[in-house]
């Protein structure tokens, strides 16, 4: 199956107390603030990227190759 080259996939993730966003497996560190927080992470396949929202306002972006 070939992967996909456009789209965007989201998922709701609470930050633990480790702070660290599991996606599909990859961690990655996240703010203190964050802890105990439950947050929306966009994975956008052409950019690249993860973006993390928390509400409605982004509060960080990760570089994210699809495996």
């Amino acid at each position: 199956m070939k992967k996909p080259e456009t789209g965007r996939y989201y998922s709701v993730r609470l930050i633990r107390s480790n702070m660290k966003l599991n996606i599909y497996g990859e961690l990655f560190p996240v703010a203190p603030e964050l802890a105990h927080e439950y947050v929306m992470a966009t994975i956008d396949v052409k950019e690249r990227k993860v973006k993390l929202f928390l509400d409605k306002t982004q509060v960080d972006e990760f570089n994210y190759k699809l495996q």
